[in-house]
């Protein structure tokens, strides 16, 4: 936040945010309620946060950053050398993605079938029924014994390469104002949304959204209220998103949709993960469960490869706990606090976590100083800021993974564009000065 107020979302800001809005409340209610029976889940949740302040503040002060270096960058004026070259790389981009995508889905995705069932009047039930069983095959049906079709490569892929190539759109229309590329971007906007939420889960399309204020926060200045007003229309867009799922059909039966679904949401964002470390922390304490040592970070490293290596992840134990009797395919998923705590208990949270603020300390002085501010380059300043931010949240092994597929797509798009610079236009400018001459 500079002198006038206006933010800049940078990854420690993102991270910060994360830690007020999706992790401390739940353990908060936790201790308030008396679901945790005392206060030590909020021990851990302050020994996380001290040490990933620790860490940051360290890595910030050897690297000599200063307060003043994203301010500096968000001035800078964007770069476009072609937009030919760029709506190329586009084009073929999206021609890989699609290509992925209905290999995974063995066809068009399964939210884009469901949504023209709501149109044509078919059984609300019948859809949001559809839906969940896609969902389940997609995500993790190769865990109970469905096909592997690189169900986490393509999704991640998806998750990555769609809001990579809106991102780029996004750029060129705020540099050029040409309503070309803004109706490209919401094309690549509604490609997104057919692939990356087409087996119904709302998640990773919202956190596009994120992007994309991200994005817009190191081109504009942006102001508390614009944050604010972003909040609620993902928020709202998160009940829209809901309209096909199992849990709002229950509700459009039972009335009082808008305040249910709203109510639902809100839980999910801000306790629904935490509330699960909080249960973890005490499965641990009781004896439920065992101190692991590094091995649910080390079948986070066995799943990043393809297939599916590792076997069903800590958070299908946990659901088992939370549901004792009962054979359940879902998952109990907390924030990333929960890993390090049931492996290597209160000490091991402090170390990872003071890890996780050096790398966001790095991370941010790699972004303002390194990064140079093109479409493609200020769509990778814009990603690198949210996966440092959502550490908090999710595996550090995951988000390596996904920083691998990242790299892997940006060098994807460098090719075309090289492939574009020598054997097309070099050509093609060639031939044109020797009709010159």
């Amino acid at each position: 936040m500079d002198s006038n107020y206006s933010i800049i979302l940078t990854p420690i800001m993102l991270l910060m945010i994360n830690e007020f809005v999706r992790v401390a409340p739940g353990f908060i209610y936790g201790a308030v309620s008396g679901i945790s029976k005392d206060h030590y889940p909020l021990l851990v949740f302050f020994a996380g946060f001290i040490a990933l302040l620790t860490g940051f503040v360290f890595s910030a002060g050897y690297l000599k950053s200063s307060t003043s270096t994203p301010v500096n960058f968000q001035q800078k004026k964007i770069s476009i050398k072609s937009e030919q070259e760029i709506f190329l790389a586009i084009l073929a981009g999206s021609l890989l993605l699609i290509l992925a995508g209905l290999y995974l889905f063995q066809g068009v995705p399964s939210v884009t079938r469901a949504l023209l069932g709501l149109v044509l009047g078919d059984d609300g039930g019948q859809i949001s029924q559809y839906i969940s069983l896609s969902r389940m095959e997609v995500t993790k049906g190769h865990y109970f014994g469905g096909a592997y079709r690189g169900q986490g490569i393509i999704t991640v892929l998806s998750k990555i390469g769609w809001p990579f190539l809106s991102s780029m759109a996004l750029v060129v229309f705020l540099k050029t104002r040409k309503y070309k590329w803004l109706l490209l971007f919401c094309l690549l906007f509604l490609l997104c949304f057919i692939f990356v939420a087409g087996n119904g889960t709302r998640g990773p399309f919202m956190n596009t959204i994120i992007i994309y204020i991200i994005l817009y926060s190191f081109t504009r200045r942006i102001s508390i209220k614009f944050v604010c007003v972003a909040f609620l229309s993902i928020l709202l867009l998160g009940i829209l998103l809901s309209s096909y799922s199992n849990k709002m059909h229950s509700m459009l039966n039972s009335g009082n949709v808008i305040v249910a679904a709203t109510t639902s949401i809100l839980d999910r964002i801000l306790l629904g993960n935490a509330m699960n470390d909080v249960a973890a922390i005490g499965f641990v304490r009781d004896g439920s469960i065992e101190l692991r040592m590094g091995a649910i970070h080390m079948r986070d490293i066995q799943a990043a490869l393809p297939g599916a290596s590792g076997g069903l992840p800590f958070s299908n134990e946990l659901a088992q706990l939370l549901n004792p009797g009962r054979v359940v395919t879902t998952f109990a998923t907390g924030t990333y606090i929960t890993k390090p705590y049931v492996d290597f208990g209160i000490i091991g949270v402090g170390l990872i976590f003071l890890l996780l603020g050096i790398l966001a300390g790095i991370s941010q002085k790699f972004i303002f100083t390194k990064i140079r501010k093109d479409p493609i380059h200020l769509t990778m300043a814009a990603m690198l800021t949210y996966y440092t931010g959502i550490m908090v949240m999710t595996s550090l092994m995951s988000i390596t993974s996904s920083l691998i597929i990242l790299m892997s797509f940006y060098i994807f798009i460098q090719i075309v564009l090289k492939f574009y610079r020598t054997i097309i236009r070099k050509p093609y400018h060639y031939r044109l000065s020797k009709q010159v001459l």
